[in-house]
Protein backbone atom coordinates (compact mmCIF):
# COMPACT_ATOMS: atom_id res chain seq x y z
CA UNK A 1 0.00 0.00 0.00
CA UNK A 2 1.20 3.27 -1.00
CA UNK A 3 0.90 6.11 1.48
CA UNK A 4 0.94 9.81 -0.63
CA UNK A 5 2.67 12.48 1.72
CA UNK A 6 0.14 14.28 4.36
CA UNK A 7 -0.24 17.62 3.91
CA UNK A 8 0.43 18.90 7.83
CA UNK A 9 -0.10 22.46 6.86
CA UNK A 10 -3.34 22.58 7.58
CA UNK A 11 -2.77 21.59 11.23
CA UNK A 12 0.40 24.11 11.48
CA UNK A 13 -2.18 26.87 13.32
CA UNK A 14 -3.57 24.60 15.90
CA UNK A 15 0.22 23.42 16.41
CA UNK A 16 1.44 26.92 16.87
CA UNK A 17 -1.50 27.31 19.36
CA UNK A 18 -1.49 24.81 21.46
CA UNK A 19 2.53 25.15 21.56
CA UNK A 20 2.17 28.26 23.02
CA UNK A 21 -0.39 27.27 25.89
CA UNK A 22 2.20 24.89 26.63
CA UNK A 23 4.73 27.63 26.34
CA UNK A 24 2.44 29.83 29.08
CA UNK A 25 2.23 26.58 31.35
CA UNK A 26 6.27 25.99 31.36
CA UNK A 27 6.68 28.96 32.33
CA UNK A 28 3.86 29.51 34.63
CA UNK A 29 5.49 26.07 36.41
CA UNK A 30 9.24 26.92 36.28
CA UNK A 31 7.68 29.84 38.37
CA UNK A 32 5.87 27.61 40.56
CA UNK A 33 9.01 25.73 41.08
CA UNK A 34 11.45 28.41 41.97
CA UNK A 35 9.13 28.68 44.98
CA UNK A 36 9.11 25.30 46.31
CA UNK A 37 11.74 23.32 44.23
CA UNK A 38 10.48 20.11 45.55
CA UNK A 39 6.86 19.81 44.31
CA UNK A 40 6.31 16.75 42.10
CA UNK A 41 3.13 18.01 40.51
CA UNK A 42 4.76 21.33 38.75
CA UNK A 43 8.18 18.89 38.06
CA UNK A 44 5.78 16.28 36.15
CA UNK A 45 3.67 19.24 34.41
CA UNK A 46 6.67 20.94 33.35
CA UNK A 47 7.88 17.40 32.21
CA UNK A 48 4.32 17.00 30.24
CA UNK A 49 4.36 20.44 28.77
CA UNK A 50 7.48 19.77 26.95
CA UNK A 51 7.47 16.41 25.76
CA UNK A 52 4.14 17.28 24.24
CA UNK A 53 5.44 20.18 22.46
CA UNK A 54 8.53 17.69 21.41
CA UNK A 55 5.89 15.76 19.82
CA UNK A 56 4.11 18.17 18.15
CA UNK A 57 7.16 19.61 16.66
CA UNK A 58 8.06 16.55 15.29
CA UNK A 59 5.22 15.67 14.00
CA UNK A 60 4.94 18.54 12.06
CA UNK A 61 9.00 18.24 10.82
CA UNK A 62 10.80 20.92 13.13
CA UNK A 63 13.33 18.12 14.48
CA UNK A 64 15.70 20.90 15.75
CA UNK A 65 13.26 22.40 18.08
CA UNK A 66 12.16 18.86 19.28
CA UNK A 67 15.57 18.27 19.84
CA UNK A 68 16.10 20.74 22.50
CA UNK A 69 12.59 20.59 24.02
CA UNK A 70 14.13 16.40 24.42
CA UNK A 71 17.02 17.54 26.25
CA UNK A 72 14.39 19.67 28.74
CA UNK A 73 11.83 16.59 29.05
CA UNK A 74 15.01 14.34 29.80
CA UNK A 75 16.11 16.53 32.44
CA UNK A 76 13.08 17.08 33.79
CA UNK A 77 12.29 12.98 33.81
CA UNK A 78 15.67 12.79 35.64
CA UNK A 79 14.38 15.42 37.97
CA UNK A 80 10.78 13.59 38.20
CA UNK A 81 12.31 10.34 39.17
CA UNK A 82 14.73 11.63 41.80
CA UNK A 83 17.82 10.61 40.31
CA UNK A 84 18.66 14.19 40.33
CA UNK A 85 17.22 17.49 42.61
CA UNK A 86 15.82 20.34 41.21
CA UNK A 87 17.95 23.66 42.39
CA UNK A 88 17.02 27.12 42.48
CA UNK A 89 20.76 27.71 40.42
CA UNK A 90 18.72 25.75 37.60
CA UNK A 91 16.29 28.25 36.86
CA UNK A 92 18.23 30.32 34.36
CA UNK A 93 19.49 27.58 31.99
CA UNK A 94 15.49 26.04 31.95
CA UNK A 95 14.15 29.57 31.32
CA UNK A 96 16.42 30.11 28.43
CA UNK A 97 15.57 27.07 26.90
CA UNK A 98 11.67 27.61 26.75
CA UNK A 99 12.79 31.27 25.66
CA UNK A 100 15.07 29.43 22.84
CA UNK A 101 11.91 26.80 21.95
CA UNK A 102 9.64 29.93 22.03
CA UNK A 103 11.78 31.95 19.43
CA UNK A 104 11.85 29.08 17.22
CA UNK A 105 7.78 28.42 17.48
CA UNK A 106 7.41 32.30 17.13
CA UNK A 107 10.13 31.44 13.53
CA UNK A 108 7.76 28.39 12.52
CA UNK A 109 4.85 30.71 12.67
CA UNK A 110 6.10 33.90 10.85
CA UNK A 111 8.31 32.17 8.26
CA UNK A 112 7.62 28.39 8.35
CA UNK A 113 10.57 27.25 9.62
CA UNK A 114 12.42 27.00 12.71
CA UNK A 115 15.57 28.32 13.88
CA UNK A 116 18.68 26.77 14.72
CA UNK A 117 18.96 25.71 18.08
CA UNK A 118 22.46 23.38 17.89
CA UNK A 119 23.74 25.80 19.77
CA UNK A 120 21.52 25.98 23.10
CA UNK A 121 20.73 22.70 23.20
CA UNK A 122 24.42 21.57 23.57
CA UNK A 123 25.02 24.95 26.25
CA UNK A 124 21.76 23.08 27.86
CA UNK A 125 23.63 19.57 27.47
CA UNK A 126 26.88 20.88 28.87
CA UNK A 127 25.28 22.54 31.71
CA UNK A 128 23.45 19.45 32.79
CA UNK A 129 26.68 16.61 32.17
CA UNK A 130 28.02 19.26 34.63
CA UNK A 131 25.73 18.99 36.75
CA UNK A 132 26.07 15.05 36.45
CA UNK A 133 22.51 13.81 34.98
CA UNK A 134 22.55 11.07 33.48
CA UNK A 135 20.74 9.96 30.56
CA UNK A 136 20.55 6.12 29.85
CA UNK A 137 20.95 4.56 26.23
CA UNK A 138 18.82 2.39 26.54
CA UNK A 139 15.52 4.91 27.74
CA UNK A 140 16.66 7.13 25.00
CA UNK A 141 16.05 4.03 22.25
CA UNK A 142 12.63 2.86 24.07
CA UNK A 143 11.50 6.83 23.63
CA UNK A 144 12.50 7.42 19.76
CA UNK A 145 10.69 3.78 19.45
CA UNK A 146 7.93 4.81 21.17
CA UNK A 147 7.59 8.16 18.61
CA UNK A 148 8.69 6.40 15.83
CA UNK A 149 5.22 4.26 16.27
CA UNK A 150 3.47 7.11 17.06
CA UNK A 151 4.11 8.99 13.50
CA UNK A 152 3.41 6.00 11.99
CA UNK A 153 0.35 5.33 13.75
CA UNK A 154 -1.03 8.57 13.07
CA UNK A 155 0.22 8.47 9.21
CA UNK A 156 -2.08 5.50 9.13
CA UNK A 157 -4.90 7.50 10.13
CA UNK A 158 -4.21 10.50 8.62
CA UNK A 159 -4.49 8.06 5.42
CA UNK A 160 -7.42 6.64 6.03
CA UNK A 161 -10.52 7.48 4.17
CA UNK A 162 -13.18 9.44 6.18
Amino acid sequence: MYMSPVDLSSYKSLFIKTAKEFIVNLRRNLSFLSQNTNNKEVIYEIFRSVHSIKGQCLMMGFPKTAELCKTVEDAFHTINDEKQAFSADMMAIFSDSVNSIEQSLLSIEKNNREIDLDEENTKLQNYLKSRNFAFSLVELVIVVGIVAILLAITLILLQSPK
